[in-house]
């Protein structure tokens, strides 16, 4: 079946039946149950990225080369976004990796929300390291529910680290924070950005992440990663000073690493979906006991 393609007119006239929609539903959306919310994507937010040209259905691609990838596995973290939007990438034969997207339900509000607003980031960061292939460095996760559109550049990771609401908001690229009208009343913005040919051909490639950014800015996951060992094994030697004085400086250094060793391997096959994710479990026995020492 072929599928169709449409020119930047036809594209502002089919999104613009889409907006008006939307305004008609908007209140009964909002009252809808959560349960609703992949009838949202599939009513909205695919058909926004259809007329803006992209494949949404992956339609006559073969395996390995689909565009508009649905609950993509990050190992990683072992987490999987709603989509991750990709193109080829003639230069080096392979699929280069662009944006996360994670949609969400109307009734939030995703300029306040700091849940949903730090899962979508951290899909994003938990990728730029220096150990991941380039193509698959992906530093831009959109965040949306039709009636907002978020673009984070998630390079930094201090919004993560401190958790808090503006530093979250102060990584939104290009002013790309809209509302649904938005669409239409910054259409060439949308459509020069988003539109798939014009991805294809670099709209948002002055986004991307080399090796030598991740050693200049040292905030790659993995460098910020390395310095927070440093300090927990210097926690772990505290508390087993504390337990016993006696302990040399050697057994301390190295029954701190060993402890660590095997904390990172434990999480690193639950990551790998190889094991369960028991350190997850230990933590939310000890949130939910309100106490400190299980």
């Amino acid at each position: 079946m072929r599928r169709e393609n449409f020119n930047k007119d036809e594209a502002k006239k089919h999104i613009g039946n889409l907006i008006e929609n939307f305004d008609k539903d908007l209140l009964k959306l909002k009252k809808s149950s959560e349960s609703y919310e992949a009838q949202i994507e599939d009513i909205y937010v695919k058909p926004l990225f259809s007329f803006l040209n992209w494949n949404i259905h992956n339609s006559g691609l073969p395996h390995g080369k689909e565009v508009f990838v649905v609950q993509y596995h990050i190992k990683k973290i072992g987490k999987r976004p709603d989509y991750l939007l990709r193109v080829p990438d003639i230069n080096i034969g392979k699929m280069k990796h662009i944006l996360f997207m994670e949609a969400k339900h109307p009734r939030y509000d995703l300029f306040k929300d700091l849940k949903y607003i730090r899962q979508c980031y951290l899909y994003s960061n938990s990728t730029l390291c220096k150990t991941e292939r380039p193509e698959k460095r992906v530093p831009l996760s959109l965040l949306t529910d039709f009636e907002e559109f978020r673009l984070f550049d998630c390079r930094d990771s201090e919004p993560l680290i401190k958790n808090k609401l503006d530093l979250f908001n102060r990584r939104i690229v290009k002013g790309v924070d809209w509302k649904y009208h938005d669409y239409i009343d910054k259409f060439d913005e949308l459509w020069d950005l988003f539109e798939y040919n014009q991805v294809c051909d670099g709209s948002l490639d002055e986004l991307r992440v080399t090796d030598s950014d991740l050693i200049e800015s040292r905030k790659a996951p993995d460098y910020v990663f390395l310095e927070n060992l440093k300090d927990y094994r210097k926690i772990l030697a505290q508390s087993m000073y504390n337990i016993d004085n006696n302990l040399s400086e050697e057994i301390l250094t190295s029954a701190s690493q060993l402890l660590l060793n095997r904390i990172i391997f434990i999480k690193m096959l639950a990551d790998k979906d190889l094991e369960s994710d028991y350190l997850s479990q230990i933590i939310d026995t000890v949130n939910s006991s309100g106490k400190t020492d299980i």
